[in-house]
C-alpha cells in the first residue's frame, strides 16, 4: 500500500503537470516532498498542501523494479535479470484486472489518458507515478523505466522527487 508521501507524489506525476498555484494532495505529505514539488514545477509557482510537518518513516524495499505502460515504446522483456520484478500497466480499454507473478505484477490502468498523445516527458512522468503507486507492494528501492527522449530536467527533478520517498532511479 503507497504511503502518504507515495500517493502525493503519484498524484503529482499525474496531474502536476496541469496545475498551477495550490495543488493539493489526497493525504498530507513531507516537506522534503513538498519542496521538491515546487522546485520540479518551477517557473511555475505552486504551492502544495496539507504538509506534515511531523517526522515520518520513510518505506524502503530491496529490489529493481521495471516499469512500463502500455503504449509506451520502450519494452524490457528478456533483458530483465533473473532478480529483477516487472510491473506492468495495460490500458483499461483492452484489458481488465490484474495478474501477479513469481517474477511481475500486471495490471489494468486508465493513466494512458492523462498521457495519450503527449510527449515523452509526459509520458515518462505518468509512467513513473504508475510505479511509485505500487512500488511498496512489489518491495521496491529502484525503479527502471525507458529514459528514450526524456529530458535532463525531467530527469533530474525525478530523481529529486523520489528520493524524497525513499525510491531510486535507473533509465534504460
Amino acid at each position: 500500500m503507497a504511503t502518504p508521501d507515495r500517493l502525493a507524489l503519484a498524484s503529482y506525476l499525474f496531474f502536476g503537470a496541469n496545475a498551477s498555484a495550490s495543488f493539493e494532495t489526497p493525504m498530507w505529505h513531507s516537506p522534503a516532498l513538498a519542496q521538491a514539488m515546487v522546485e520540479d514545477a518551477a517557473p511555475n509557482w505552486l504551492q502544495t498542501r496539507p504538509v506534515e510537518l511531523y517526522a515520518k518513516s520513510i518505506t524502503y524495499g530491496h529490489r529493481l523494479v521495471s516499469v512500463t505502460l502500455e503504449g509506451n515504446t520502450a519494452e524490457f522483456g528478456d533483458t530483465l535479470s533473473q532478480s529483477e520484478f516487472e510491473l506492468r500497466f495495460a490500458r483499461s480499454d483492452r484489458s481488465s484486472g490484474s495478474r501477479f507473478t513469481f517474477g511481475s505484477l500486471e495490471l489494468s490502468t486508465n493513466a494512458w489518458l492523462v498521457s495519450q498523445g503527449t510527449k515523452p516527458d509526459k509520458m515518462f512522468k505518468v509512467t513513473l507515478g504508475c510505479g511509485v503507486l505500487f512500488a511498496a507492494d512489489v518491495e521496491a528501492d529502484t525503479l527502471a523505466l525507458a529514459g528514450e527522449g526524456v529530458s535532463e530536467n525531467t530527469e533530474r527533478s525525478a530523481r529529486s522527487l523520489l528520493g524524497t520517498v525513499g525510491l531510486g532511479l535507473e533509465l534504460r
